[in-house]
């Protein structure tokens, strides 16, 4: 069977990792990013907007690194928004470099905008730093009137503090949602000791984030939560992303291709170079075992499989295979706090 990246217009998330480089070391970061990283090319870019014109994806996903940091960023965007119009652009940005002129430029390009913050200033300065400037950044955000979403990745440090800066991201008008990344035993989070939450604790502060969100609910404040909504739409009959479901393909900026933003740079699922890539019929390039629920044995009796999205396929990997944890993973305690607090199992 041909690969579906082949032309056949069922291409539907495309990562462009623009750089590698990044203003923060965070402690967890699975690439090791870092102030001296690499940059991509015009040629790569080049062909980059080629492959999404061709297949016309309903998301293009800038990231890094940081992504403001690379200077042809504008350029990249103006040139994704002509090549396919009815693409959704995305930017994830640590939000460190945002000013006035960014802020107006993502409005009128409707940039979907996410920023990655871990905590209240004083947690998130222990996991990423530059607290102070973030927060000012938000601000602008909401002067300028430039929706954002949060992704937060849960860690021992920040797990008891995640309700606290749902509220402080409530009084952003602007500010729609977020959503939770568990760590993966991968780069930085294998040399950082005390990092993955004990189940107790997670358990604890993955309650109170729930009810903090409940609790501005009731006060008029709707705020989405991506992983209820996952829970909420029963995702047993799908699969649990675009990588799983054969549809996505990610760009390193030397123009290496993998199926996910999680698998760059790792050998074993290196697709192959952009130039060679394009045009091409090709089989999927990694097992078709590379799906949270076949990794997750135990997934077939549990008490919550019958609305689980699954999980990570790509962080599932990486801190199953291998590895002597053979625990619940974060998603099933999230799971079972949902099918105790709503009407999910029923």
């Amino acid at each position: 069977m041909a690969h579906l990246y082949s032309g056949s217009g069922r291409l539907s998330t495309v990562i462009l990792c623009v750089t590698t480089r990044c203003n923060l070391s965070c402690r967890y970061c699975y690439m090791e990013c870092r102030p001296d990283g690499e940059d991509m090319g015009a040629e790569v870019l080049s062909s980059s907007i080629k492959l999404i014109s061709l297949h016309q994806p309903q998301r293009v996903q800038i990231t890094g690194g940081e992504p403001l940091l690379y200077k042809g960023l504008r350029k990249a965007v103006v040139e994704i928004s002509r090549a396919s119009p009815t693409s959704i652009i995305s930017i994830q940005t640590n939000g460190t470099l945002i000013n006035r002129e960014w802020a107006q430029f993502f409005k009128k390009f409707h940039v979907d905008l996410g920023i990655s913050i871990d905590g209240t200033p004083e947690v998130n300065d222990k996991i990423r730093g530059k607290s102070e400037r973030i927060f000012k950044n938000l601000g602008l955000l909401k002067e300028e009137g430039v929706p954002f979403g949060v992704t937060v990745v849960v860690t021992s440090v920040n797990c008891l503090d995640m309700h606290r800066l749902s509220l402080l991201l409530g009084a952003f008008p602007n500010f729609l949602g977020l959503g939770l990344d568990f760590l993966t035993r991968r780069g930085r989070a294998l040399c950082e000791r005390g990092l993955f939450p004990d189940e107790a604790t997670l358990k604890d502060g993955l309650e109170m984030l729930l009810d903090s969100i409940r609790f501005m609910g009731a006060q008029g404040r709707n705020i989405y939560w991506r992983e209820l909504k996952r829970f909420s739409s029963k995702g047993q009959s799908g699969s649990f992303c675009h990588m799983e479901a054969n549809s996505a393909l990610s760009i390193h900026p030397n123009g290496c291709l993998y199926p996910c933003g999680h698998l760059l740079g790792d050998d074993r699922f290196f697709i192959e170079k952009i130039n060679d890539f394009l045009g091409k019929r090709i089989l999927p390039p990694y097992p078709i075992s590379l799906r949270s629920k076949d990794i997750l044995r135990e997934c077939t009796n549990c008490e919550i499989r019958h609305f689980c999205p699954g999980d990570c396929p790509a962080r599932t990997f990486y801190n199953r295979i291998g590895s002597a944890d053979l625990g619940t993973t974060a998603t099933c305690i999230l799971g079972r706090i949902f099918l105790k607090s709503t009407s999910l199992g029923s």
